[in-house]
């Protein structure tokens, strides 16, 4: 009795670790997609209190679309992970071809309504002092969709092949590009032009391209990918196939897209008060600079819909979702005491109120 006890114990913990060592790393990797822009958002705060509302709308407006986006592609992972358990990896490479030709179509469907949006800028109702920032933010966010939706692609295929690190490295790689971009470009640091919120989204948008042509450079040379590469590039595109991408991704992307939804609108809404309103919706006034860093990194994770999801998946998820948002709410809130210290970090100076 107490042999089969420890046997169900052990297989216990090996589960556990099997189920973290291919979990952890996807959230790092979707906590990765956040992180990307809201680091354009904290460290442009220090620059300029408009730079920094146009930031937030704008970041919020394509968090909402990239959410929607990735999930879209969650319908190939549970494909690949079926077709690899069943040791039929000669279907694979069909599967992801068309996979990448569904979720190029949805990417070219988000760019063109982000498209109307922006020629519409001037109608939400958001300040006239900010739209000379957010235009030229906004078009080079949009340069970065197809981008994005090729990672997205390369990242739910190696997913479904237990690959999970490939996309988590990728993915901390390019918050890493991103945040010494946005330092030489918003700040003008090493000889290069001070961009402010245009150098923000230029660092974002380089960021995004190189994660691509990684995720994508890792298939073409792997060499455990050799199968996988072929049956990719010589593969046929089959209606069968597209429309079972079709099926499976547009409930989770409207899904993921309300859950977004609420906190974009808000944002949107609250820019209608003016430039400090929007400008204090993503840093209240009165908290310590570092403190409200942690303030709003951990704020923005810990979204109310993900913490019922991950309750619903079991302790073990909820648990990692909380201390992944006060880890990552911590490390936001050191960076900004260790480079800046009693130095103000968030810039207000010169407004008084509402334009």
């Amino acid at each position: 009795m107490n042999n089969h006890t420890t046997s169900i114990t052990t297989n216990k913990k090996h589960h556990y670790r099997e189920l973290l060592a291919i979990g952890i790393p996807i959230i790092i990797g979707q906590l990765g997609t956040i992180i990307l822009g809201f680091a354009d958002t904290l460290m442009i705060g220090h620059h300029s209190t408009p730079e920094l509302a146009a930031a937030g709308l704008v970041n919020n407006i394509f968090g909402l679309v990239f959410v929607s986006y990735m999930g879209f592609t969650y319908g190939l992972t549970p494909i690949i992970g079926r077709l690899y358990g069943e040791e039929r990896t000669d279907c694979i490479g069909q599967k992801v071809r068309n996979a990448f030709c569904a979720n190029m179509l949805t990417g070219i469907i988000f760019t063109l309504a982000l498209i109307v949006l922006y020629l519409n800028l001037g109608r939400i109702g958001q300040p006239e002092e900010l739209l000379s920032l957010i235009r030229p933010y906004f078009l080079v966010n949009l340069a970065s969709v197809l981008f994005m939706g090729i990672f997205f692609t390369m990242k739910q295929f190696l997913d479904g092949l237990g690959q999970t690190k490939v996309a988590m490295w990728a993915m901390i790689g390019g918050n890493v590009i991103n945040i010494l971009g946005n330092w030489v470009l918003i700040y003008g640091v090493a000889g290069f032009p001070e961009l402010g919120l245009l150098g923000a989204g230029i660092s974002t948008l380089v960021s995004r391209i190189l994660m691509a042509l990684a995720m994508v450079g890792i298939l073409m040379t792997g060499k455990n990918f050799g199968e996988y590469r072929r049956d990719i590039l010589h593969s046929s595109l089959t209606k069968a196939d597209f429309r079972e991408m079709n099926r499976l991704g547009w409930p989770v992307a409207l899904q993921l897209g309300m859950e977004s939804a609420a906190f974009t609108l808000s944002c949107v809404m609250v820019g209608w008060l003016g430039t400090i309103p929007l400008a204090a919706s993503f840093s209240q006034m009165g908290m310590r600079d570092d403190l409200l860093a942690a303030f709003m990194m951990s704020s923005i994770l810990l979204n109310p819909q993900l913490i019922v999801y991950s309750a619903a998946l079991g302790s073990t998820a909820l648990t990692v979702r909380l201390v992944s948002c006060f880890f990552c709410g911590v490390v936001a809130g050191l960076l900004v005491r260790f480079f800046y210290g009693n130095k103000t970090f968030f810039d207000f100076s010169g407004f008084s109120g509402p334009q």
